[in-house]
């Protein structure tokens, strides 16, 4: 579609913007369908039955927020249903996934699993809001890195119950380191205590899809 349009285009200035927008997608779905450790986006598709990954339009194995939530869905599930041996299944997973996270996608070792796909100047952004405009000089984002600290809390909260001692100081350990740096760019104080968490370090929306973090801090 892009190299139609490309074709199509009537002034070199349209054809660059159509090339950055083809290099960006390209960047953003390239690589294997599922990579050991890293959490699918999904597993069946009307069209194609039981198979992994079958959303394409960015590549899930460089998405920042799937594992989180498995481990979140855990902890939920658990709480309702007190089954430990269940428990233990979905924790062996999720541990791998938050694991795969940190030592794949931390790039620079802060805690906090990058979703930029560097490229140019603004990079490719892996998230949920796939089409949302980021720069490096965004810094990091309060919805992806939310995410990922609530989910720390909730491995270090399984790896108590499970009595895994080291689960619990390794995921202690991010989270403290974590939460230092998602407080340092992203808290906008208003005096008196009071303030809110801003999307990026140069952006004040805040998005009702990071309440789950108030919820965990009170």
């Amino acid at each position: 579609e892009y190299a139609n349009k490309i074709i199509m285009a009537t002034t070199t200035e349209e054809k660059a913007a159509l090339q950055f927008e083809m290099d960006m997608m390209l960047a953003a779905i390239s690589g294997p369908f599922k990579v050991k450790g890293a959490t699918p986006h999904d597993i069946w598709a009307s069209d194609t039955g039981a198979q992994l990954n079958t959303y394409t339009h960015q590549n899930p194995n460089l998405w920042p927020g799937l594992g989180p939530v498995g481990m979140l869905q855990s902890l939920r599930n658990y709480q309702l249903t007190g089954d430990k041996a269940q428990l233990e299944k979905e924790y062996a997973g999720f541990s791998q996934a938050l694991d795969y996270l940190t030592t794949r996608l931390d790039k620079d070792e802060d805690s906090i699993p990058d979703f930029l796909i560097p490229k140019n100047d603004k990079g490719v952004a892996i998230w949920t809001y796939d089409n949302w405009q980021w720069s490096k000089d965004d810094g990091i984002n309060a919805y992806n890195a939310g995410l990922w600290l609530v989910s720390l809390g909730a491995a270090v909260k399984i790896a108590k119950d499970l009595g895994k001692t080291d689960d619990v100081k390794k995921y202690s350990g991010l989270l403290e380191k974590g939460t230092v740096l998602f407080d340092q760019q992203l808290w906008e104080s208003t005096g008196d205590k009071s303030g809110y968490y801003k999307l990026g370090t140069h952006i004040d929306d805040v998005f009702s899809d990071y309440l789950y973090l108030y919820y965990d801090r009170v």
